[in-house]
């Protein structure tokens, strides 16, 4: 969810940094994120089932490794900017 408050801000940076200008596609994948968040984390308050962390973990990996093509530098930093 701070990813969508930081919309305009760190967030739009870092697509930015990674090769995504589009504004428009950029405010998508943000809001997607926060949207997919809330819900996984919803799902895992409400109804916390094996299978639900097993997609959490799933998506955590598919975020970090999307991360990681767009911007590999961030491993090197210890605070990540």
């Amino acid at each position: 969810m701070v990813s969508a408050l930081e919309m305009q801000g760190q967030s739009r940076q870092l697509l930015q940094n990674g090769g995504i200008s589009d504004t428009w596609l950029s405010h998508k994948l943000v809001l997607f994120g926060a949207g997919l968040d809330a819900i996984l984390g919803l799902w895992l308050w409400l109804r916390p089932h094996r299978r639900v962390y097993l997609l959490a973990l799933v998506i955590m990996v598919v975020m970090t490794l999307v991360a990681t093509a767009l911007k590999p530098d961030l491993w090197f930093h210890p605070l990540a900017h």
